[in-house]
């Protein structure tokens, strides 16, 4: 298993839209069993929501960490006047 330092971007990119969207999945599938009146087994897909939510939120944390590093070594810095 590769450490996000060793993933491109883009290669982060597509583990947080499938991370969202698996995300999103679990959810719909939350509420189906909570409509049916499987308490126990819509709480497992609630859980696996936020196990999927957090990973996604770590994701977009590097994502914009990334950019931010981007941006500040392509900004030039001002010269202070003197």
């Amino acid at each position: 298993m590769k450490n996000l330092s060793d993933l491109s971007f883009d290669e982060i990119q597509k583990m947080y839209a499938y991370a969202i969207n698996l995300a999103a999945a679990y959810v719909k599938d939350a509420e189906k069993h909570y409509k049916a009146d499987e308490k126990e087994r819509g709480d497992d897909f609630t859980a696996a929501d936020q196990e999927w939510t957090e990973y996604a939120r770590i994701l977009d944390l590097e994502l914009q960490n990334r950019i931010k590093s981007a941006v500040n070594i392509q900004t030039p810095q001002p010269q202070p006047f003197i």
